[in-house]
């Protein structure tokens, strides 16, 4: 037989066709996951138990774990520490057993979790294919989390809000811009939003169209360590593209990026920051070593995703601590159905 190769017509079809099918997989089991764990009060363990499966949580595991995780908890108020310590102590439970669910939450967490589950079930509404009605925003996609809006990305968590009402919000990882969304009515200055892979930024540009966000910059880039290009992991969820895999994700091929730094982006564009957000699938510590000279010059209140990784949970708090900029500090985690997802180090001087 002669040798047959698909036009990359055939391909892109097919590339499609696969992304979209474990999109739909993915926000069913989602649905499902809410409506058991909403029923039943306990969460699904299926997705930390993997995702977290090297995760030190004690000192079997991690030699230096007395030392990290005290560095970790020093000057926190109460609330981050009960935080840090059930997080933990959740991720070995889970760790330590098979089972698909467990009662994990106490019953204020579980009130959370029903409320924003019921809310964000009852009203949601389809107005066209690429375009999704909540919370008084219009979105060209339903997979975006609640928690953005409930939780504020963290900013519900700030003391000082009013700093940064005049000034630049950087919002790295705004993915179909959900996030960006939140922050436009916060300033008079201007959000810059980076979402780095193609898909993602067609939708954020949708997101800004429908939504009329005078004050939301697009960026096409990555905030890194350096200028240049990054590859970027295409994942089958496309909130989780990441230039840091994790071996138990599924990947679809990669996406060559552009890549600068916060440093080099906000001399250029003449920024004054005010407010960080950075939640970049583990990437977060390569965004905030180019990002120091800023956060040194400019102080914003920073909102930091903690919970990718072990490093990441243990280290950025004690990395900001060390610049002696009078920083105080804050970890927070939702109630949605997770133990560790979405904990999020706020900060502000």
């Amino acid at each position: 037989m002669p040798d047959y190769e698909p036009s990359a017509n055939l391909l892109q079809m097919a590339e499609t066709l696969v992304r979209k099918q474990n999109q739909i997989f993915a926000r069913l089991n989602a649905i499902s996951t809410a409506a058991k764990s909403s029923d039943a009060g306990v969460i699904d363990t299926f997705r930390e138990r993997l995702y977290y499966r090297d995760f030190p949580v004690d000192a079997e595991q991690m030699p230096d774990f007395q030392e990290r995780f005290l560095a970790l908890v020093k000057g926190l108020d109460e609330k981050s520490i009960q935080t840090v310590v059930l997080a933990l102590n959740r991720l070995k439970k889970i760790r330590g057993t098979e089972e698909r669910y467990l009662a994990l939450y106490s019953e204020e967490e579980n009130k959370e979790y029903r409320e924003n589950t019921e809310r964000l079930s009852q009203e949601t509404i389809r107005l066209a294919d690429d375009c999704w009605f909540y919370n008084g925003c219009m979105l060209p996609d339903p997979d975006f989390e609640a928690s953005v809006f409930s939780e504020k990305c963290g900013l519900k968590h700030l003391d000082h809000p009013e700093r940064f009402a005049h000034r630049d919000i950087i919002d790295a990882g705004a993915y179909i811009g959900d996030s960006a969304l939140v922050f436009a009515p916060l300033t008079t200055g201007k959000v810059w939003a980076f979402e780095p892979t193609a898909e993602n930024y067609a939708k954020l540009l949708k997101t800004i169209e429908l939504n009329n966000l005078q004050n939301v910059i697009p960026c096409k880039m990555a905030l890194g360590k350096e200028k240049g290009s990054i590859e970027m992991a295409k994942s089958m969820i496309a909130s989780v593209n990441t230039q840091i895999p994790n071996s138990v994700v599924p990947y679809n091929g990669t996406e060559t990026v552009e890549s600068t730094t916060l440093d080099a982006f906000a001399e250029e564009n003449a920024l004054d920051v005010g407010l960080i957000k950075v939640d970049v699938e583990g990437a977060e510590q390569l965004l905030l070593s180019g990002a120091l000279r800023t956060i040194q010059e400019k102080r914003p209140a920073l909102l930091f995703s903690i919970y990718h990784n072990a490093d990441d949970f243990f280290r950025i708090k004690p990395i900001l601590e060390e610049l002696n900029l009078g920083y105080h500090f804050k970890i927070r985690h939702p109630a949605i159905g997770t133990v560790l997802t979405e904990t999020m180090l706020i900060a502000e001087v």
